[in-house]
């Protein structure tokens, strides 16, 4: 565990998977890896950055089975501002944060080129609306807005619809307002989600401590190795006296 999220999520699925959310799924490159992974599984992916969507909806136009939207997902419907930067990987519904640029090999990433509103929706409405009532992973990359995401999925979550829950995390503040690791670990926990593997995504590279990285949680009623043992069918017992 913890080397490859996508085997990890396999192995914990018993190899099955029929519906994943790829939230943040930006050019497409998350989806592709999933389509390659799962290929009979229902995809739909998020992209609220109308250029980025373009690429990913170019980019999913090949598989039946990937659904792409161009919307962010939140805590609660409406509009929101997309703050823009050089590297669109790092759009965000959240402002950056003084002194990110201390934690990036590169600041010309975050770098704010502009701004654009986009329409919100939640996890919660989105499946009501498309009759989906479990989903077996959900993949968050959204910038610091990440626990927004999971708030927006509270109803699945409570019920214990979603099976596995990969996300982005901060371990210090990139943008404002952001929840970081702890917030997102109790918000989890307490609705029985256990962690699974922090994955090292490479982005401890301007101090000797992680900034950011992505881990894995799963139900507890799904997380458990020991199978059940078997039955043994016994047939009449006889006596003899």
């Amino acid at each position: 565990m913890g080397e490859d999220y996508l085997a990890d999520v396999r192995y914990i699925l018993g190899g099955r998977a029929k519906i994943i959310f790829d939230v943040g799924a930006n050019h497409g490159q998350t989806m592709l890896a999933m389509a390659a992974t799962f290929p009979h599984a229902e995809i739909y992916s998020f992209e609220p950055d109308p250029e980025a969507f373009l690429r990913l909806a170019a980019s999913a136009s090949r598989f039946d089975l990937v659904h792409t939207h161009n919307v962010a997902l939140g805590s609660q419907t409406g509009e929101a501002k997309l703050y823009r930067f050089a590297m669109d990987m790092t759009n965000s519904l959240l402002p950056k944060a003084p002194g990110t640029e201390q934690f990036l090999a590169d600041p010309y990433y975050m770098e704010e080129v502009g701004a654009t509103q986009v329409n919100v929706d939640t996890i919660d409405r989105f499946c009501a609306e498309h009759t989906i009532k479990t989903i077996d992973l959900l993949k968050i990359d959204a910038q610091g807005f990440d626990l927004e995401v999971l708030k927006g999925a509270r109803g699945l979550l409570d019920t214990s619809a979603i099976a596995l829950v990969y996300t982005e995390v901060c371990f210090v503040p990139l943008y404002e307002g952001q929840s970081l690791f702890p917030d997102i670990y109790n918000f989890l926990y307490e609705r029985g989600y256990r962690l699974v593997a922090l994955y090292d995504s490479g982005r401890r590279l301007t101090h000797c401590y992680h900034p950011a990285g992505d881990v894995m949680f799963v139900h507890e009623r799904f997380g458990s190795l020991k199978k059940p043992e078997p039955r043994i069918a016994l047939g009449p017992i006889r006596f003899l006296w």
